[in-house]
């Protein structure tokens, strides 16, 4: 193996390259493939509008996480903003993401934080079905409908008010 102190870079699992600076630290970049293409989901996919706003954010974030040092963090941020833009997300969208990422300490990022809620939701109902893009519409129809399962007196104790859609 190489020595580290020389060594130019190392790629690991494809998504961040690792580098041991002249001062002996260690600094985290994101990494490409040459032939990656723009593969973040559209804007415009009939994907609920809460995931379309959270990718920006996820990948805003991971971004902060993985790049060590502030300047390398803002020309990643920059390509980014690139490559949402050309999948039609709006400014706004992009903008809060980046705020959001910027905002939060890296120190944040790097551990993993308890789930509080974990433990409150295993007794969760969930609607699973597969993804269409009516959506919106089917979410319409369980708000209107469920008062009607809450009246039988079974499922009334054991459903919730309104499961989270």
């Amino acid at each position: 193996m190489k020595n580290p102190k020389v060594m130019k870079g190392l790629i690991i699992n494809e998504v961040q390259k690792i580098k041991v600076s002249k001062s002996g630290i260690i600094e985290t970049d994101l990494y490409r493939k040459p032939t990656a293409t723009n593969s973040l989901l559209h804007a415009s996919s009939a994907h609920p509008s809460a995931t379309i706003k959270a990718i920006p954010i996820d990948q805003f974030l991971r971004a902060r996480r993985i790049c060590s040092d502030d300047q390398v963090y803002e020309q990643q941020s920059a390509d980014l903003t690139q490559r949402f833009l050309n999948r039609g997300y709006s400014k706004c969208c992009i903008r809060n993401g980046y705020r959001r990422a910027k905002k939060t300490p890296r120190e944040h990022l790097l551990y993993s934080l308890p789930n509080k809620h974990k433990e409150n939701n295993t007794n969760q109902i969930r609607l699973i079905s597969t993804f269409n893009n009516q959506w919106e519409d089917m979410k319409m129809i369980f708000k209107k409908l469920w008062k009607i399962l809450m009246t039988d007196p079974i499922l009334q104790k054991i459903l919730p008010p309104l499961p989270p859609l």
